[in-house]
């Protein structure tokens, strides 16, 4: 039975110990072509350094920072700060147990906070906390690919998001951790 329970460090203090590139696509669930994904998880066997080749009309982005990355009681954590035009910077921490590595937890504390799990075939359900007020978020994984050590490797992450009374969004994003 996978564990879901994890309590992850909540402070804001990162002891810089990796870079981390972040890629990201996205688009519209109900348009996707499934064989782009096929495609580029099986790069992902062959090749360390992965990027989402976004296509037409896909929303996308790529951010290099510093983070941290550490093992504690079983799980792997890669921490970062982030943060958008208009609003404080947040903590996102990516963690999995490394007995289940593909059942990877997105956290995101701040003034939008949520967390979701990533199972493949699995949807999960969670709150989107915004200033505004909470909404139901379900989050199906379609496909998890975990190459993470303690030493830093690679996720691939393919899943859906569906936010209540809004278009499901689909998202191919990837995780490159180098360890210094």
């Amino acid at each position: 039975m996978p564990n879901y329970e994890y309590e992850p460090r909540m402070d804001n203090n990162i002891s810089p110990n990796a870079i981390i590139k972040i890629s990201s696509a996205q688009f519209d669930a109900t348009e996707g072509d499934d064989s782009l994904f096929d495609a580029f998880f099986e790069t992902l066997a062959v090749e360390n350094d992965m990027e989402p080749q976004p296509q037409s009309n896909d929303e996308s982005f790529e951010m290099i920072c510093e983070g941290e990355i550490s093992v504690s009681n079983g799980r792997t954590d890669v921490r970062y700060m982030e943060g958008a035009e208009g609003l404080p910077p947040w903590l996102t921490s990516v963690s999995f147990d490394n007995d289940q590595k593909g059942i990877v937890s997105i956290i995101r504390y701040g003034q939008m906070s949520h967390s979701f799990v990533i199972e493949e075939g699995v949807r999960h359900y969670s709150v989107y906390r915004t200033p505004y007020g909470p909404l139901e978020m379900c989050v199906r994984g379609i496909k998890v690919v975990n190459n993470m050590t303690e030493n830093g490797g690679s996720i691939a992450l393919d899943y859906a998001v569906e936010l209540k009374g809004m278009t499901a969004q689909r998202t191919k994003m990837t995780f490159n951790v180098k360890k210094r």
